[in-house]
């Protein structure tokens, strides 16, 4: 094999590669579809008559991820979209558990909207809903419950023989601590040597 070709074969890895990384990243688009999706469940247990306290932890990973879309995309169109829905799902958890987190989390979205993209929609209708979440007062900072933790397993001991490559690329098969105590078990006593 010539060097060009060696330096082919490299080039042509890095490339499939790298396309492989990015076939694999996430789009802007299918980031915020998703967002919206789990906006959905939230919103519809938050409409529940009394919802539940545990609902905050999924009600702040969703506000996060469309703040998220807005700073890893900030040129796609769903950017100040995501802002906007990220501070409507805040203040209305902020209306619903009156936590001073969900507050400062609209707040700071809402701020950032009419700079990042002053001519959206959603910029003009921000200092409004500003006005109105910087007036309201947080109750006491609720203690959110700790996630149920599953008990872990016992680790797992592999038995199967571990194949060992050999220089001469032949396989041989190493016995297993369990091979080897079942063939203590099997083997007759070795001989005692006569006392010297």
């Amino acid at each position: 094999m010539t060097r060009f070709h060696r330096h082919a074969i490299v080039v042509l890895f890095v490339l499939v590669t790298v396309g492989r990384a990015f076939a694999q990243t996430p789009t802007a688009e299918s980031l915020y579809a998703d967002a919206v999706a789990k906006e959905k469940a939230v919103r519809a247990a938050l409409d529940q008559p009394s919802p539940s306290v545990t609902l905050i932890r999924a009600l702040r990973t969703v506000v996060s991820d469309y703040e998220t879309i807005a700073r890893r995309y900030p040129a796609s169109h769903n950017s100040d979209d995501a802002l906007w829905r990220g501070a409507m799902l805040a203040r209305d958890g902020f209306h619903a558990f009156r936590q001073a987190r969900e507050q400062t989390d609209a707040i700071r979205l809402l701020q950032v909207l009419p700079v990042q993209y002053p001519a959206s929609p959603f910029a003009k209708q921000s200092a409004a809903e500003l006005a109105s979440l910087k007036a309201a007062k947080p109750a006491a900072t609720i203690q959110l419950p700790e996630p149920a933790r599953t008990p872990s397993a016992p680790p797992v001991i592999a038995t199967a023989p571990t194949p060992v490559a050999i220089a001469s690329d032949a396989i041989v098969q190493t016995p297993s601590p369990a091979d080897l105590v079942a063939a203590e078990e099997i083997a007759p006593p070795a001989p005692s040597a006569p006392p010297a």
